[in-house]
């Protein structure tokens, strides 16, 4: 089968591009052809790529990369030839629904979740996601979403009555595995992600307050950009246990987490994280790493392990300090081992596999 997915994912400085590689390069290996269109570069020995440009101005990235996509499938036959599947990010559909109307390709719609922005432009986005759902309903064949709460959300706010699949984020195999010291000797702790205020991560530093009262022998490493950046660089100046790295190449990411014992999931308990899945909790668990961070279903999804160790308390830094302290004196390995087994069910493979039993049904 040829499949043609259309994403506003930047592939160049968006560090969530790992769940489209993933799982494009996961259907190619179970014998399908994928190319992705797409602003910024891929670079993929197996997945074929389309590269466009888009004004990089908020409000505008949708519509100036959903004009230039318009106009490569109208003026480069080449690109629809043979295609048996496309498959189109939500922020695209309201503006390439001319396309999609008619188009005899089958055509399944990509929800990795819904507008997070704030202010302006969440009012815009939301218009634009409504009317996507509204739209795949009337003539797509199909969509994905990211979880089972995230397709009741759509369902309970659209009124969709289309088949909906879910695709959670995964995670490769961790190549660097066997590079861990002592927690005891060094706590090594990483939040790899948005530096945003909605995420929830100010209570990072919170959480270095309660681990240096506690006497532990820590060090938290922080890995991104966002709105909250300016706090975190300030506190790192003051504070020889907390570093900023700034942001970080995908292909290093691996390495660090390899190196950490612990991953924070800082996001708070709210709607658009609560239907979430996130990449960092995949790519945590497949490191060997003990997850903490606040109690809700997208901080875990329906995962029951002993490494993942979240607060249903407000507070969460306070209870993380306590699961830490009684995970060092019950040993270390568990932790590593246990991770290191659920993360088996957020295989690439194990996905995709699932992913390509989806698709099938929805064209039979």
């Amino acid at each position: 089968m040829e499949i043609l997915w259309l994403t506003a994912r930047d592939f160049t400085n968006d560090l969530a591009k790992s769940t489209e590689i993933g799982v494009a390069e996961g259907l190619v290996a179970r014998g399908h052809q994928v190319s992705i269109i797409s602003p910024g570069e891929l670079f993929s020995e197996t997945v074929g790529h389309h590269g466009i440009k888009r004004w990089n101005f908020p409000g505008l990235k949708t519509i100036s990369g959903a004009r230039k996509i318009n106009n490569l499938l109208k003026n480069n036959n080449g690109v629809l030839k043979g295609i048996d599947l496309i498959l189109v990010d939500w922020r695209y559909v309201l503006p390439l629904r001319g396309f999609l109307t008619f188009t005899n390709t089958p055509w399944c719609l990509i929800d990795r979740g819904p507008p997070a922005d704030i202010g302006f432009l969440k009012l815009l986005q939301k218009r634009y996601w409504r009317r996507a759902w509204e739209i795949a309903d009337l003539h797509a064949i199909g969509g994905f979403t990211v979880s089972c709460a995230h397709t009741k959300f759509v369902r309970e706010r659209n009124g969709v009555g289309l088949r909906i699949s879910e695709i959670p984020a995964g995670s490769s195999r961790n190549k660097f595995l066997g590079k861990k010291t002592d927690p005891s000797d060094l706590l090594e702790i990483v939040y790899v992600g948005r530096l945003d205020k909605r995420r929830g991560v100010g209570e990072i530093l919170r959480l270095s307050e309660i681990l240096e009262s506690s006497k532990f022998s820590y060090r938290i490493n922080i890995y991104g950009s966002g709105d909250d950046v300016f706090r975190f660089k300030k506190y790192s100046r003051e504070n020889e246990k907390l570093y900023f790295n700034g942001v970080v190449g995908r292909n290093e990411i691996p390495e660090i987490l390899a190196r950490s014992h612990i991953g924070i999931m800082p996001m708070p308990d709210i709607t658009v994280w609560r239907i979430s899945s996130p990449l960092k909790l995949a790519e945590y668990l497949a490191a060997g790493l003990m997850v903490i961070g606040p109690m809700h279903p997208g901080n875990h999804g329906d995962i029951v392990s002993k490494s993942i160790r979240l607060s249903e308390q407000r507070d969460w830094p306070i209870t993380a300090v306590e699961e830490i302290r009684r995970a060092i004196d019950e040993g270390w390995g568990e932790i590593i081992e246990d991770s290191l087994q659920v993360s088996s069910d957020l295989s690439w493979e194990t996905i995709t596999t699932d992913l390509d039993n989806r698709i099938l049904e929805f064209l039979s």
